[in-house]
């Protein structure tokens, strides 16, 4: 890991900046995300898989930015587990990675419920599961990938299996899809960037024209103040 991978992923904790990462990047505007509610979660999701032998394996993963936000829209507040991975290269199976952080995260939650509900004599000492009627927090994870050639890699688990394009929709009464929210920031247009403002707006600017020294240093000069 790089000095700027670790700049980068330092910058995204910024609560102003995450939360309009999501609010413009994943939700496209349509719901409001406070900064100043934002909650800090527990970036290690962990579980345990049963293998051979009655022996069990731990699983466990790190997202680079974790919080627990509210969406406020007109008419309800929604609470939400949000998640960021960074990446500076294509990763050929990252809707894969993605739907095992948000699995685990949901795993996570359930045995948290089942735990206290076994404490709290809700559920039987030795008993799977959780109440019932248990409700847990939807996870949204968003990758933010900023490599120097555009985003070539899978952006849903359905563009890598291997199933006749003819069949997919088919397939989905069984298999079903998973999407995976991607910001290619080093090649977002012009419009997309000015949905953001603020150092995130800056700072996407900065990444864009990297390699453009005569941009960058207009941006810079723009956008003194965050620098």
């Amino acid at each position: 890991m790089g000095d700027i991978d670790i700049n980068v992923k330092n910058f995204l904790k910024i609560d102003s900046v995450f939360a309009q990462l999501f609010s413009q990047g994943v939700y496209n505007g349509q719901v409001e995300i406070d900064p100043d509610k934002l909650q800090e979660f527990d970036t290690a999701s962990q579980d345990t898989i049963p293998i051979e032998k009655g022996e069990v394996k731990s699983l466990e993963r790190l997202r680079d930015a974790e919080r627990v936000a509210m969406l406020f829209d007109n008419k309800v507040a929604l609470q939400v587990i949000m998640g960021v991975e960074g990446q500076t290269g294509v990763h050929y199976y990252m809707p894969v990675r993605c739907m095992e952080l948000d699995a685990l995260t949901y795993s996570y939650q359930c045995k948290k419920i089942s735990e206290k509900a076994k404490e709290n004599k809700e559920l039987k000492k030795y008993a799977d599961g959780v109440p019932k009627g248990t409700k847990i927090l939807p996870t949204v994870t968003l990758v933010f990938y900023t490599g120097s050639k555009p985003w070539d890699g899978p952006k849903s688990v359905y563009d890598m299996l291997d199933i006749p394009e003819h069949m997919k929709d088919w397939m989905k009464h069984t298999t079903p899809d998973y999407h995976m929210n991607l910001i290619d920031a080093r090649h977002m247009p012009d419009e997309d960037i000015d949905r953001f403002d603020g150092d995130l707006k800056a700072f996407l600017l900065m990444l864009k024209d990297r390699f453009d020294q005569e941009k960058l240093k207009s941006v810079v000069a723009m956008h003194r103040e965050t620098w």
